[in-house]
């Protein structure tokens, strides 16, 4: 007897609807109950009502990073139609309805993208000769360009927008490069293309449509263009701050209040996360910044270090050694303390490790010098201090979660704080190990 088999795959529809009117259905086998949005450094999470509907407001045409079990793109305008069809936001998804052009075209985009990051990831590049670099960068320029090309869209502004992030992307990776090397010559001028050589000549300051570019692409750009006026005056011996200097070009600049306010948030919230003269940059955000919103997360950031200010007692630890003996800040009382906070997959810590060794050398018997490996597996740290037998105290955190690590806000590596002989903060974001000898000398004198 013969019998036939009908499988139904139920599918989840989770419809996210925008103020706008442009709509989004995932039809999806793996049923999300959960949606996080990037938006403005900020993960929104987006809880689905009963009948999957969640909205969206997106009064302009926008890039969102949607995250469930995965991270995609997605572009919404007013009027579209879309609809995710697939296994799970992780895996491969495709898109069908109006939005759908723009949409499959960004999935090919992030296909180049990851080569790029491969063939021209940051730290090669710096080694790489002039004729290959802009041989390679030329080529997927082309890549991207084709890609775009190859695409009817529904939207009149996507492919204006899209041109502009390909720029962007190719000027990241150009300033990168040109930064590590010497400047062009007359002779470069004659191989390269005028745009690739020189990525910040026609930069628009004012281009609002650029704003809805994905992860703050176009404030970046910005970024690296003034980054590089600032280093072409900026004068060293001077008492200004050079990331506040940037603040401040940026308010001349930058005539449009919403890009300025974009920028001044992307740009002072990387300056209070990772650097000291936190209150420096803070002040200097609020005399720039018109939005309320944008006002709010930096003041939230800046206030999330109140318990790790200069004077205060620093927050107390519990992590081992390699003999599995467990050792606290009171250990290391007495002494100016420097902790040096890495992991043995961090490329920008393995690179100061020799300036680390320096430092031991100039300092190991006046102050405690103490790294303490985090977000690492105890095998791969073991190992990396097994072959490199560094001379100062290594020590290992086995839970990520300590208060520890939350009151410093620690969210990556490398980080160094700089103690008195009281455990008492002097600085919670100090100085890396090749730049801290004169503050070291003054402390210690």
């Amino acid at each position: 007897m013969r019998y036939n088999f009908f499988i139904l795959t139920i599918f989840f529809s989770i419809q996210l609807i925008s103020q706008n009117g442009s709509k989004v259905i995932f039809e999806l086998e793996k049923n999300p109950d959960t949606i996080f949005i990037n938006d403005q450094k900020l993960k929104k999470e987006i809880i689905l009502t009963q009948d999957g509907t969640a909205n969206f407001k997106n009064e302009k045409p926008k890039y969102f990073g949607i995250i469930n079990y995965g991270y995609k793109i997605l572009y919404l305008e007013k009027g579209f139609n879309l609809k995710v069809k697939g296994k799970s936001i992780k895996d491969s998804i495709w898109f069908e309805g109006r939005g759908s052009k723009e949409n499959n075209y960004l999935l090919l985009k992030s296909s180049i993208i990851s080569k790029l990051n491969t063939d021209l990831n940051f730290f090669d590049t710096k080694s790489m000769k002039k004729e290959e670099f802009y041989t390679s960068i030329e080529k997927y320029k082309n890549l991207f360009i084709e890609n775009l090309n190859g695409f009817k869209f529904d939207s009149n502004l996507f492919y204006n927008i899209e041109l502009t992030s390909i720029n962007f992307i190719i000027a990241k990776r150009v300033a990168f490069y040109q930064g590590k090397k010497t400047e062009i010559n007359k002779d470069d001028l004659s191989k390269y293309a005028n745009e690739l050589v020189f990525p910040f000549n026609k930069i628009k300051l004012n281009d609002e449509n650029a704003l809805a570019i994905d992860n703050f692409a176009y404030v970046e750009y910005i970024q690296k263009y003034f980054e590089k006026i600032m280093r072409s005056t900026f004068d060293e011996k001077s008492n200004k701050d050079f990331n506040q200097e940037i603040q401040i070009l940026a308010s001349r600049r930058i005539t449009n209040q919403k890009i300025l306010d974009d920028f001044i948030l992307h740009y002072t919230w990387g300056l209070i996360k990772y650097l000291p003269k936190k209150e420096i940059y803070f002040n200097t955000f609020l005399n720039i910044n018109s939005n309320t919103s944008y006002k709010k997360t930096i003041t939230d950031l800046y206030n999330s270090f109140s318990s790790v200010k200069k004077g205060m007692i620093s927050p107390d630890f519990e992590f081992i050694d390699k003999e599995n003996d467990i050792f606290s800040l009171t250990d290391f009382k007495g002494k100016i303390t420097y902790l040096d906070i890495w992991a043995t997959w961090c490329k920008p810590c393995i690179e100061d490790y020799p300036q680390m060794v320096n430092l031991n050398e100039k300092f190991g018997e006046k102050i405690n010098i103490v790294s303490i490996g985090y977000l690492d597996t105890k095998v791969r740290w073991e190992k990396f201090i097994t072959i490199k037998k560094p001379k100062w105290k290594q020590l290992f955190a086995k839970d990520k979660e300590q208060d520890f690590f939350k009151k410093y806000n620690i969210t990556g590596v490398p980080r160094y704080i700089l103690l008195d002989e009281q455990s008492k903060i002097i600085s919670s974001s100090a100085e890396k190990p090749g730049n801290i000898d004169e503050i070291l000398e003054i402390l210690i004198n």
